[in-house]
């Protein structure tokens, strides 16, 4: 709980570093998303139950600077990944801080699909049951970097001179390649967030 809380500190003061930097000549454009992830596991090795239920989990993004005029930017990300056994009732939930890159393609005059790659870390992370509550981030199955690339859609609800506001959906795969463990555990992602532009 005290890493998530630290990491969310440290998103909030990104985001009010990348204000002032907007000023610069570097940055035109800011970023900054929050939204609802609905996550299911996939688990595989040692004969593990790979059947899971959808949890909510929360999505924060906090662009540092615009990398290409208006549709790449480069910021910092906070994910949870939450998920349920369907047979012996074990809930996993964890806690992920990193890099993401943000692309944004207009399609139609108030669509955009939404590409992103992100880079992250588990920072806080338990599995609990009935009996048992186990720390994840020192776990071999949950070292290493997850990467997690997504598409979607965005939808404009509101746009003004200096900002505008879209409502989207986004679809991301998380795998760790570099776990080298006997169990490996993907995240199917289903994101619905707001972001706003100014």
């Amino acid at each position: 709980m005290k890493k998530t809380l630290i990491g969310l500190i440290l998103l909030l003061s990104i985001s009010g570093y990348a204000q002032n930097f907007n000023a610069s000549q570097y940055s035109k454009t800011q970023v900054i998303e929050s939204g609802i992830n609905m996550t299911t596991y996939n688990t595989n090795g040692l004969g593990l139950n790979s059947d899971f239920a959808v949890g909510a989990g929360v999505h924060f993004f906090a662009s540092v600077f615009e990398v290409v005029d208006g549709v790449f930017w480069l910021g910092l990300a906070f994910d949870s990944f939450n998920s349920q056994s369907l047979t012996d009732e074990i809930k996993y939930s964890t806690s992920y801080l990193g890099i993401s890159f943000k692309h944004h393609w207009p399609a139609a005059s108030a669509l955009q699909i939404n590409f992103n790659f992100g880079i992250q870390t588990l920072i806080a992370g338990n599995l609990s049951s009935a009996t048992v509550l186990k720390s994840l981030v020192d776990n071999k199955d949950f070292r290493g970097l997850l990467l997690t690339p997504g598409i979607g859609l965005d939808y404009t609800v509101s746009k003004t001179r200096s900002s505008w506001i879209t409502i989207g959906y986004n679809f991301s795969y998380g795998f760790n390649p570099l776990n080298r463990s006997d169990i490996s555990t993907l995240y199917l992602t289903h994101n619905i967030g707001v972001t706003l532009r100014y």
